[in-house]
């Protein structure tokens, strides 16, 4: 309710001055990515514009970008926008974009071809899945924090950034696990860090003994 509350305020906001606006409202009950951290994430956003990435993500970049261009009065339809979007991604037409918007702003666009110019974590570590079940909870608020702690987020305002940071997620919410399994990978430059974040991740997932079920019945939460 609060969520619909405040999206309904925002677009009248626009819309007292004479702009066409429309909210959407996704689920963030889990990360709509699987890569959590600066550069991580800069290449997960790399490769949903190459078109190796399906899932929430893309399908949220889709939602977006079909509302936006009928907002622009580039496709009448969510069927006609969404196929352009595709188009744009799979020419490679996309990538090439992010290329030139990088480059606007005197970054490095090569990254776009050769991820590997990122900036790299030296340290990895592992969270595995103490017990057979499902994935039935993420608590983003423990994950925000573990991303603190392992230098990728800042607690104050002059805290300096380590950009190679971050957790890959291997499961989705409702997946099975198996003991040992690995729900999560952890990068930093610092094995104290490291240490400190697995116990918040430890904190952050919940695995239960029965299969979930989320909003109408579904076996996955909606995007």
């Amino acid at each position: 309710p609060s969520a619909r509350a405040l999206a309904s305020q925002m677009v009248a906001i626009g819309q007292q001055v004479g702009r066409h606006v429309i909210a959407i409202i996704s689920c963030l009950d889990q990360p709509l990515g699987n890569l959590i951290g600066n550069s991580l994430e800069v290449l997960e956003a790399i490769e949903v514009l190459q078109g190796r990435v399906t899932g929430d993500l893309l399908d949220v970049a889709l939602t977006l970008g079909s509302e936006m261009l009928q907002l622009g009065g580039r496709a009448k339809s969510d069927v006609e926008a969404r196929g352009l979007l595709k188009q744009t991604l799979a020419s490679g037409a996309a990538a090439a974009k992010f290329k030139e918007l990088i480059a606007a702003q005197s970054g490095d666009p090569l990254v776009v071809d050769d991820p590997s110019r990122l900036p790299q974590a030296s340290l990895r570590s592992q969270y595995l899945a103490p017990c057979d079940g499902y994935l039935a909870a993420m608590h983003a608020q423990d994950l925000g924090r573990a991303l603190i702690a392992l230098g990728g987020g800042r607690e104050h305002k002059g805290d300096v950034l380590d950009l190679s940071a971050g957790m890959i997620l291997n499961k989705r919410l409702g997946q099975a696990v198996r003991k040992g399994d690995c729900l999560v990978e952890l990068l930093a430059n610092d094995q104290g860090k490291l240490a400190q974040a697995v116990g918040l991740v430890s904190e952050a997932l919940v695995i239960s003994e029965s299969k979930p079920v989320f909003a109408d019945g579904a076996d996955t939460p909606p995007v």
